[in-house]
């Protein structure tokens, strides 16, 4: 069977380049091994379209070291050309149902479950054969339905270099912008409960290594440092699985500073997988799409929360 040949992917406004496709060298393939061809979709709409659905987990301090949370999430991520490119914009929102037993957080059975729901909104630049820097800025609001309501915002940034061989090497963080205080909220079933707390999102800093693999996917891992002096390890992956649509999975934990029981209160993870369609191009184009928004949508692997 005759292979087709390589297209040449340098005069597209929408298709400037990635670490595996376009490749650096027009023709080099994924790796430095050359083996696989990420390139564009026929297709050159000016906007990029996601729409997801899947399964996650997570614990937090707000669970008081007394409850685990699972359940299922659904959203979408926007992303289309500013005016000022090769810089885009990016939106996306996802919606989470946990919790579907109840909980006994306070020592109290409470049947409600636990919503949620994430918006991530911001900038974002992928590098190309000419600026192997990529970096991007988004803005997260989460609004969380639990034993206590909260409104909680943070800012999220990632920077990084693109290599040849596929590799990326880069720096992220997230910095808190609006936090809650509890002490006003009333709950009937605690009464006698001591409100004189809040919650806020927790800054985090770290390094990561991303990888682009031979099927068009990537994986990355990553570890850093919370302003608590608490570590975190994490890790994430995209992979092709289909003429539409695409397997997106995380984990983040976050390993308290302190031992004990204090250590079960302040530990934190989140974990999480998608499917994700993708209306208007095969997935194994889309690690090549300059306009594929850089950080993802937020959840609970990369917003952490921390009482305060």
């Amino acid at each position: 069977m005759l292979e087709p040949e390589p297209e040449d992917w340098t005069g597209d406004e929408f298709f400037d380049g990635h670490a595996h496709g376009p490749p650096f060298a027009p023709g080099a393939g994924c790796t430095c091994d050359g083996v696989c061809d990420c390139g564009p979709a026929d297709s050159g709409y000016p906007l990029f379209a996601s729409i997801f659905a899947g399964m996650q987990g997570f614990k937090g301090p707000q669970d008081l070291g007394r409850n685990g949370n699972f359940g299922f999430h659904e959203g979408f991520e926007l992303s289309i050309p500013s005016p000022l490119r090769p810089v885009n914009m990016q939106l996306g929102m996802r919606f989470t149902q946990n919790n579907f037993a109840g909980d006994q957080v306070t020592e109290n059975y409470r049947r409600d479950g636990r919503e949620q729901i994430f918006l991530t909104a911001g900038l974002f630049r992928r590098g190309n054969a000419c600026c192997p820097w990529q970096w991007g800025v988004v803005f997260d609001w989460l609004h969380d339905e639990y034993w206590v309501d909260a409104d909680l915002s943070q800012i999220r940034v990632e920077t990084s270099w693109l290599t040849r061989c596929g590799n990326e090497w880069g720096f992220l963080a997230a910095v808190s912008t609006g936090d809650e205080n509890f002490d006003d909220q009333l709950i009937d079933d605690l009464d006698d409960f001591n409100f004189d707390f809040g919650a806020e999102p927790t800054d985090y800093y770290g390094i990561f290594l991303r990888r682009a693999t031979a099927a068009c996917g990537e994986w990355r891992l990553l570890a850093g440092v919370t302003e608590h002096s608490d570590a975190i390890l994490g890790g994430d992956f995209w992979l092709p699985v289909g003429n539409c649509l695409a397997l997106d999975g995380d984990f983040t934990f976050l390993i308290a500073e302190h031992s004990g029981s204090r250590g079960q209160r302040e530990e934190a993870f989140g974990v999480g997988l998608s499917l994700v369609w993708y209306p208007y191009r095969p997935p194994r184009n889309v690690a090549g799409h300059s306009l594929r928004p850089l950080l993802p949508v937020a959840d609970n692997a990369r917003f952490f929360v921390n009482r305060r």
